[in-house]
């Protein structure tokens, strides 16, 4: 949501932010690190039950994810080597905060609430990894009800909250399955709209082809005096048959 429909007004936010980190001399991949360590400083707050020293952790960890983009355009260093590590390093937040929950519930020995935490992982990788095998064959896939700014909040909620924990992880795997439902069909229908397109385009060339076929068959039967020659559309074959009708007539003419 954030990064789909709330992406500008976030973006009017974050690039001021971005433009004065880079002026002090910040770079992109030292937010990156920033992030992934903060999340590791949660993960052990959570798996020690200091939830709500977690919740601090866990939006310190969620504060450079949002900046690092904006301070590499600030700096103009955006590229494939700073997307790679943004994207990983978001996947090791992920396996460390879902990852240090259901470590939490197996010390309490709530086995449900950890399959949960597991699950919510798992989720969380499927919806990443639709929209970077959508990007790679040129589709887009971003958008959907659960992205990862939304996980990383209702997370912070949970955590603030910890009678509401359990049911904000289940709410977490429940939206982010209508996530992975949602791109899925998204990418599905720009899939098939390429297809049909290519389709139309392939029926198109097909007809062409058995137009200039038709064409060159009825010149051919004409001559022989049997049916009506059709008008040309085709100039090439008219410029053919041109020729070889000068051509029969210099060899009449000599014979």
């Amino acid at each position: 949501m954030f990064d789909g429909s709330l992406r500008t007004e976030v973006d009017r936010v974050t690039k001021p932010l971005g433009k004065s980190l880079a002026r002090i001399g910040v770079t992109a991949d030292l937010l990156t690190l920033l992030g992934v360590v903060f999340s590791l400083i949660a993960g052990v707050l959570i798996v020690s039950g200091h939830l709500l020293l977690g919740v601090v952790a866990v939006v310190l960890a969620g504060v450079p994810d949002l900046l690092d983009g904006p301070v590499a355009k600030a700096l103009h260093a955006t590229s494939k080597r700073g997307a790679f590590i943004d994207s990983f390093s978001d996947r090791v937040s992920d396996f460390i905060l879902f990852g240090s929950l259901a470590w939490y519930y197996i010390d309490r020995r709530d086995s449900t609430m950890a399959l949960v935490s597991f699950a919510c992982y798992g989720m969380a990788s499927f919806i990443s990894y639709q929209r970077a095998k959508a990007e790679l064959l040129g589709f887009n896939a971003k958008g959907g009800l659960m992205e990862r700014a939304e996980r990383v909040l209702m997370l912070a909620i949970g955590l603030a909250i910890a009678s509401l924990l359990p049911y904000v992880l289940i709410f977490i795997l429940l939206a982010s399955a209508v996530t992975v439902v949602q791109r899925f069909l998204k990418v599905w229908s720009q899939a098939s709209k390429q297809i049909d397109k290519s389709k139309r385009t392939k029926r198109t060339y097909s007809s062409r082809r058995s137009r200039v076929r038709r064409d060159s068959v009825t010149s051919r039967t004409s001559r022989g005096g049997g049916l009506k020659a059709r008008p040309y559309k085709s100039r090439v074959l008219a410029r053919r048959s041109s020729e070889g009708l000068i051509k029969r007539f210099r060899d009449t003419y000599k014979a």
